[in-house]
């Protein structure tokens, strides 16, 4: 399974993801879709864009990254500008790059790239930098493992929910997450043994 796959699903799965690794207010997910959009000219496609139902909020442009990349940036931003050049949105926007770790972002950055983050146009997320248990270390452990690790998570995490008396649908949360670790560990197995 593909990462951008993995990550279509957990977006598409979790609406309120990208704001939780962002340090967000998670209720804002509530006044976005989530979309994965082709781009017509050389067909380039977004991980994921977070299309805002009102003017006032950013569109969020995300690509995830799980190797090096020296053209990374320059991709991102051609991607963006081609998006806003086809779609001509309203609403501003920002770039989301979620890296596995610190060591696969772009080592020499020239001016364009390094300005758009400096004005936090492009925010940058190291998913083995988040906290423990987080969901953000859980990706990057289910990314950077053949499954081996990620069975015990789905056990942790059904844990958790049961211990948290989930009740209300926000709670199914817990569920999902060890449904889809569930489907992807079979995916991994699948792909071992081709």
């Amino acid at each position: 399974m593909r990462t951008d796959t993995i990550f279509y699903q957990l977006f598409l799965t979790f609406h309120s993801l990208l704001f939780e690794l962002l340090g967000e207010p998670i209720d804002i997910a509530d006044n976005y879709q989530f979309i994965s959009a082709e781009i017509k000219e050389k067909a380039f496609r977004f991980d994921g864009i977070f299309l805002p139902d009102r003017e006032d909020l950013p569109i969020y442009f995300v690509e995830v990254q799980f190797q090096e990349k020296p053209d990374f940036y320059w991709e991102f931003i051609a991607e963006i500008n081609l998006y806003l050049n086809q779609y001509k949105p309203v609403q501003d926007w920002k770039a989301v790059a979620l890296f596995a770790q610190r060591p696969f972002e772009v080592k020499s950055l020239t001016a364009y790239p390094q300005e758009l983050i400096n004005n936090h146009r492009i925010i940058r997320v190291y998913l083995d930098e988040l906290p423990a248990g987080s969901i953000g270390s859980w990706i990057n452990s289910v990314n950077s493992c053949s499954g081996s690790s990620s069975p015990s998570f789905s056990a942790t995490i059904i844990g958790t929910g049961k211990n948290r008396n989930c009740q209300s649908p926000s709670d199914t949360r817990y569920y999902r997450l060890a449904l889809l670790n569930q489907t992807m560990n079979a995916n991994f197995a699948h792909i071992q043994e081709s």
